[in-house]
């Protein structure tokens, strides 16, 4: 049996032994189309040779997918049979025009999977963006008669207890043109959707994993709804996924997570509220044994870290303004910019470290657990910088590296690396031994 030839939508593996290759292929394709095909049990020349099959086949390509590929992407896996032999049909689609596989960028050209260059990577992403706060205004499909009003008497009577809304709640057309979320042609306009539609305009992905490396799932949930709606479901998920202690005392025994919900809470908000919503890839929610990370696919501030909008007085940057007004009249939010102030706050008084993640793809926030080793409150991340974790995972497998050669088992920018290996051994978690070109780390405490 013979299934044609590859192209720019199709690509062929001759076993599972290449799902790593056909992991990058993925990415490349869906960047370049936005969907397509794998196989594998078939030659490059279309012959089908078999692919052995067990219960656990299935599974392990979608964990392996699911772990390797961002953003996450839900393929369709079939197992085939031609006369004789079996073969896997793996079908995958997505929207971003942004995925990455292990880390890179890719991009199909033929029947081949090219590596993008990091000078080329800002144009891929740019080519998917428009102003958001002129796609807020933009018509819907939809009408006032798919608000769901129950969410939106909840958004009225809160607003109403706090003060900040002070109209008597006559119908939905009135609240909602005095939101500015009706289009001039009656419609919706994108953020009235996006808030309160009831037909589930957005999609959050959350699990929870068994180690840090992603390989076991140990609860995962894709849940649909509107911003408020999933507001609910992510908290929900996070309570039911992280730790509870008992607290004893002369009243009533009473639970405490181990991560306090008012901060957990305040940066889900914050991520919905300058979510970049029109390019398709989704809140995240991913529960370690270390740490819970919230990702945003937004674009934080050029320039810009939340401890400035903490700690500087410096004034919000509104990715989403209707949306982000919306969500402050409901008492959603305290105020703008001041979401990590609280959260800054909140981590100071209970003891809990934390850190971040810019990338030109998205903000994750990584609230650091109980499990975690945690070495006081570590920096944060920037897109050339990374965990310190990740650095001594490495050292406790293979000593007396050099940091060329972190830098690229990480693959990180080498000055970025040395800059790390050095604040590193300031804080005598590792010490170099040579010198010059010949420097290498090692771990400061035993293995």
């Amino acid at each position: 049996m013979n299934l044609n030839t590859e192209n720019e939508q199709v690509e062929f593996k001759r076993s599972t032994l290449e799902l790593d290759e056909g992991i990058k292929s993925m990415a490349s394709i869906l960047n370049k189309h936005g969907s397509g095909v794998l196989y594998f049990g078939v030659n490059n020349n279309g012959d089908v040779v078999g692919q052995q099959c067990s219960e656990t086949t299935t599974q392990n390509i979608t964990n392996r997918i699911f772990e390797s590929l961002r953003p996450i992407v839900y393929p369709e896996i079939e197992i085939l049979n031609d006369s004789i032999r079996r073969y896997i049909k793996v079908t995958f689609s997505g929207k971003s025009g942004s995925y990455s596989a292990f880390g890179k960028y890719y991009l199909r050209v033929g029947d081949e999977d090219k590596l993008i260059a990091p000078e080329k990577l800002r144009t891929l992403f740019s080519s998917y963006d428009i102003d958001n706060s002129q796609w807020e205004k933009l018509p819907s499909n939809e009408t006032i008669n798919d608000v769901d009003e129950k969410i939106l008497k909840d958004f009225y009577d809160r607003g109403k207890v706090s003060g900040r809304i002070s109209f008597p709640y006559s119908n939905k057309k009135d609240v909602l043109n005095w939101l500015n979320l009706i289009a001039p042609n009656g419609k919706l306009n994108n953020a009235g959707r996006v808030l309160f539609s009831k037909n589930k305009p957005l999609k959050i992905k959350m699990a929870s994993y068994a180690t840090d490396d992603r390989v076991t799932f140990l609860d995962m949930d894709q849940e649909e709804g509107n911003i408020y709606e999933l507001i609910g479901k992510a908290m929900d998920f996070i309570k039911k996924n992280v730790h509870w202690r008992q607290i004893i005392s002369s009243g009533p025994r009473e639970e405490k997570p181990e991560i306090p919900l008012l901060a957990l809470k305040e940066v889900v908000i914050n991520s919905f509220c300058h979510e970049i919503f029109n390019n398709s890839v989704t809140n995240e929610i991913d529960i370690y044994p270390s740490k819970v990370e919230i990702f945003n696919p937004g674009r934080f501030p050029e320039g810009f870290v939340p401890e400035d909008f903490a700690f500087r007085n410096i004034k919000a940057i509104q990715v989403n303004p209707i949306i982000a007004n919306v969500m402050f009249l409901g008492h959603d939010i305290e105020g703008y910019g001041g979401g990590f102030k609280r959260v800054f706050d909140i981590f100071k008084e209970n003891n809990i470290a934390y850190n971040y993640q810019i990338t030109i793809q998205g903000f994750s926030f990584f609230f650091m657990r109980e499990e975690a080793k945690i070495i006081g409150i570590q920096k944060p991340l920037t897109k050339e910088s990374i965990f310190y974790d990740d650095i001594m995972k490495i050292m406790k497998s293979r000593d007396d590296l050099q940091g060329k050669e972190l830098s690229e088992l990480l693959d990180v920018n080498l000055r970025a690396m040395q800059r790390t290996l050095v604040k590193m051994e300031k804080e005598k978690l590792i010490k170099r031994k040579g010198s010059g070109r010949w420097t290498k780390w090692v771990l400061k405490s035993p293995k």
